[in-house]
């Protein structure tokens, strides 16, 4: 039977290698678990059951107006002396192409109808939506994470250590934002875990804009699959986690931020207008109802890492004795105590039983 060592399959495919994602005890030596619950193995007997583990750098997609060309030369100016691979995605001007093809995916009547009669995307607003999402659509023919720019970013000195470390990062995540929060002033975030210079962070709250992210296939087909109807500016999109279940991820210290100082063709700012007493209230209602699921996510996201910590504590040398393996250190801090627990977890499935063990809905089954 073919054995993984260190958590990595013998067998290369293009620039991923295959991680086991199930299996049955007796079948690794050793086990853990990054922050969201990825496997790390050593030594297993390998498994159909799999999952892509990436490791190269994400190449970089910025995208920018062909007319811009002094937007271009910002960034390309700010990326060439870094020698990292990048090119520019022709952005969708939606003032130009008011009949694109992706356009017919918006809803106005049920936009209006949550938000208020002056709530209605603009042109431009639609543009950017469907240039994301031409990226994610990229991402997922390519199979492999990209990170997307806009062209007002500016890459802060902790850029090139994010681009050193980003393969570990599309390993134990599939969106990370590298840009502050313009939600929330000085949103601290829930800690996770270290990766090279940045302590990763959960927010609770959204991001507010797209000015930088990295996204593997699994988060760009979540959200091509979430985005079926267009009710929402992209950035806002991405930011409803709670309703796709794609976590608020983020970076300490941020390594982008964005340019004010440029006028934006892609995304212009929203002009105020006055609401009726009517559109008030589906406002706020609307409103309402988002900070209520996003309440109840984030307070369900914090019980589960608690609960799993100390189901950790209690039962980690019972199970580990069961499984048949040796567990001689115990995890530290409270995110290991969560991984061990996810670990243990599918480790005490019991040998006998009938299949695998159930895959989330973003992996993947290799023959």
């Amino acid at each position: 039977m073919n054995r993984l060592t260190n958590g990595y399959a013998a067998q290369h495919h293009s620039n991923r290698l295959s991680l086991i994602h199930s299996f049955r005890p007796g079948d690794c030596d050793d086990v853990s678990t990054s922050p969201t619950g990825r496997l790390h193995l050593v030594n297993c007997s390998a498994s159909i059951i799999t999952r892509e583990a990436y490791t190269v750098p994400p190449k970089i997609y910025v995208i920018n107006l062909v007319a811009a060309q002094d937007r271009q030369a910002f960034m390309r100016q700010q990326l060439q002396p870094l020698d990292v691979p990048f090119e520019f995605f022709d952005a969708i001007h939606g003032t130009q192409n008011p009949d694109h093809y992706l356009f017919k995916k918006y809803n106005n009547t049920k936009r209006t109808r949550l938000r208020g009669a002056n709530s209605s995307l603009k042109l431009s607003q639609l543009g950017c939506f469907a240039s994301h999402y031409l990226l994610w659509e990229k991402c997922v023919q390519g199979s492999e994470p990209i990170i997307v720019l806009e062209d007002d970013a500016i890459l802060l000195p902790t850029f090139i250590q994010f681009i050193e470390d980003a393969d570990k990062f599309a390993n134990h995540y599939d969106l990370v934002w590298m840009q502050p929060s313009r939600k929330v002033a000085n949103q601290t975030g829930h800690p996770l875990e270290r990766i090279g210079a940045f302590t990763v962070k959960k927010f609770a709250k959204g991001f507010a804009g797209a000015t930088g992210y990295l996204v593997t296939p699994n988060a760009a087909q979540a959200l091509l699959d979430y985005s079926v109807e267009w009710l929402y500016p992209v950035d806002n999109t991405m930011d409803r986690f709670y309703d796709h279940k794609i976590e608020a991820i983020g970076l300490d210290p941020a390594c982008l931020t964005q340019d004010d100082n440029f006028q934006s063709f892609i995304n212009e700012p929203d002009f105020v207008h006055k609401r009726t007493l009517q559109d008030t209230i589906r406002h706020e209602y609307a409103n309402l109802k988002d900070n209520l699921r996003r309440v109840s996510h984030n307070v369900a996201f914090l019980i589960g890492r608690k609960i799993t910590g100390i189901l950790a504590r209690l039962w980690c040398p019972q199970l580990c004795a069961s499984s048949g393996r040796h567990h001689t250190t115990m995890p530290t801090s409270d995110a290991e105590h969560k991984d061990t627990a996810q670990a243990l977890h599918l480790l005490s499935e019991p040998a006998d039983s009938a299949g695998p063990l159930p895959l989330r809905n973003t992996d993947k089954v290799i023959q």
